[in-house]
């Protein structure tokens, strides 16, 4: 892909002695917002992600565990002041109590991101888009939740393609839904007709 795709920034410069091929740059942090970059490679089935200052680290559609958008409507944070008492959260916190109030409209965005699960990571990558109210009307929140529904959709493909994988390569050695394999269960059959059919002619 030109260079001119990605903004005048090549992004291909930081996988110089790999043969990762930057199809897409799927996420990019905001100024100053401690958050990796994600890139993505269909050719080869493989993602990267890589934080500010670092080499990336180059990942596999296998690796994906599971993505999610979170969207955060001030629900629970409205529970835990009521559980805690409105004057007590008033006068510990204003700015707390006066967001949770907000939220009772339901109008309000207070945090959107994505969540991604890898296999073998003790923690979750997390991809912030979000981070202060938003109103839900306002093009901003529209724009910024349709970029992270790509990413969500983008990684839910990752998923879906790597399930297809492993269910061909399973048909391809013959192996059936219970783990044994079909020339297995068939010989199993034989075998079960044959005593079967013996002991009826005794």
């Amino acid at each position: 892909m030109p260079m001119a795709a990605f903004g005048g920034k090549d992004p291909q410069r930081f996988f110089a002695g790999t043969n990762f091929t930057v199809d897409e740059v799927l996420y990019e942090p905001p100024a100053l917002v401690p958050a990796p970059s994600i890139y993505l490679d269909r050719g080869h089935h493989r993602w990267a992600v890589r934080l500010s200052g670092a080499s990336p680290r180059i990942y596999s559609f296998e690796d994906v565990l599971a993505c999610r958008v979170a969207d955060d409507d001030g629900a629970a944070e409205r529970t835990r002041i009521e559980r805690e008492g409105s004057l007590a959260s008033l006068v510990a916190n204003p700015m707390r109590y006066s967001q949770a109030n907000a939220s009772k409209r339901g109008d309000r965005c207070f945090s959107l991101g994505v969540v991604i699960a890898v296999h073998g990571a003790d923690v979750t990558i997390q991809l912030p888009y979000i981070t202060r109210p938003t109103r839900r009307s306002s093009p901003v929140y529209h724009e910024l939740r349709a970029a992270a529904d790509h990413v969500k959709e983008t990684f839910d493909a990752m998923i879906v393609s790597t399930r297809t994988a492993v269910s061909e390569r399973s048909t391809e050695h013959g192996a059936a839904p219970d783990g044994g394999s079909s020339a297995d269960k068939a010989s199993s059959i034989r075998r079960n007709a044959q005593k079967k059919h013996g002991r009826s002619r005794l």
